[in-house]
C-alpha cells in the first residue's frame, strides 16, 4: 500500500520519465555503529520520563536475546510513545515495534517457539533487486501505466494511522538496527513469495541507508514504515517504485495497478507494504 491523496486542482501529469532497469544504484556504506542490547531497558525509560506499564515477556528469540511488550495506556497516542521509545534505542538497543492485527502468529513465537529463530545475514541489495528483476521481467520489462499526480503533504505519524491507528501494543526488539527488528523476530509477512529473514534484512538496510526508512509496525502481512528522505524528483520516485514493487509485487499487482502509478506515493514521508 502506498498513501495518495488527489485533488482536483491538481494539473495533469507530465509525461512519465523511462523506468529504471538495471544496473541499479550500489547500497549506501554501512554504518557500523553498532547498538547492544541493554539487560533490562525499564529503567532507562524511567529516567527519561516514559511513565509505562511493566512490559511482558514474550521469550527468547536466540539465547540472551529476550523480546519484551508493552501496552500503551489510554492516555498516550501509541505512535507517539513508539517515537520516544525509537529515540532511547542508542542507549536501550530494543527497537519499538508497534503491534498490528496478527503480527505474533506471523513470528517464531507461533511457528518455531521461542529461541528458534534462524541466522540471517543482510546481502548486497543490488545484486538481489537485480536478480529479482531478471527474474520477473526477463528481456521484456515491465507494462507502463498511467503517471499519477503527486500527492499533498501529510505527516508520517497521519498516514500510518491507516494502519496502525487501533494498535495499543508495543514490541521491543532486541536488534543493532531498526532494519534488523523483523528478521530478529522472525517475521514471515511475506512468505507467499519466498522472502526470509536475510532478504528483508537486505531490502531494509539498503532503504534505511537511501531513504532513511524506519520500520514502525508490523501485522500479519503488513509492514509499515516512515521515510526521512522521500523522493524528490520523477527519475527518483520511479527508482523507488520499481524497488517498491520487486520487493512488494502486490504493491502493484493487488493495489495501484503500474510502477508508474505507485511512484506518486513515493514523495510521502511513510509506506506500508501488504502482501497478499
Amino acid at each position: 500500500m502506498i498513501f495518495r491523496r488527489r485533488s482536483k486542482s491538481e494539473p495533469a501529469p507530465s509525461p512519465p520519465a523511462p523506468l529504471p532497469v538495471p544496473p541499479f544504484a550500489p547500497d549506501p556504506v554501512a554504518v557500523a555503529d553498532t547498538v547492544v542490547p541493554v539487560d533490562d531497558p525499564r529503567q532507562l525509560y524511567a529516567d527519561a520520563g516514559l511513565a509505562l506499564p511493566p512490559p511482558t515477556d514474550r521469550g527468547e528469540v536466540r539465547p540472551g536475546m529476550r523480546v519484551l511488550s508493552l501496552v500503551v495506556p489510554e492516555t498516550e497516542s501509541t505512535l507517539e510513545v513508539w517515537e520516544r521509545l525509537r529515540d532511547l534505542h542508542p542507549h536501550t538497543g530494543y527497537w519499538p515495534i508497534v503491534v498490528g492485527e496478527g503480527l505474533w502468529e506471523s513470528t517464531i513465537f507461533e511457528f518455531g517457539g521461542p529461541g528458534s529463530a534462524q541466522p540471517y545475514a543482510a546481502g548486497d541489495g543490488r545484486a538481489w533487486f537485480e536478480a529479482k528483476y531478471a527474474e520477473r521481467f526477463g528481456e521484456e520489462g515491465p507494462i507502463r501505466g498511467q503517471a499519477e499526480p503527486v500527492p499533498g503533504t501529510d505527516t508520517w505519524d497521519d498516514l500510518l494511522g491507516v494502519t496502525l491507528g487501533e494498535a495499543t501494543e508495543i514490541a521491543l526488539v532486541p536488534a543493532a538496527y531498526g532494519w534488523e527488528a523483523p528478521s530478529v523476530l522472525g517475521w514471515s509477512g511475506a512468505v507467499n513469495y519466498d522472502i526470509d529473514e536475510s532478504e528483508h534484512a537486505t531490502v531494509l538496510r539498503r532503504w534505511s541507508g537511501q531513504w532513511g526508512l524506519e520500520v514502525v509496525g508490523l501485522s500479519l502481512d503488513i509492514l509499515s514504515a516512515r521515510i526521512a528522505r522521500p523522493a524528490t524528483t520523477p527519475e527518483e520516485r520511479l527508482a523507488r517504485a520499481m524497488e517498491i514493487y520487486l520487493y512488494c509485487p502486490d504493491a502493484v499487482d493487488q493495489g495501484v495497478g503500474s510502477i508508474d502509478a505507485l511512484a506518486a506515493g513515493t514523495c510521502l514521508p511513510a509506506i506500508a507494504l501488504w502482501w497478499d
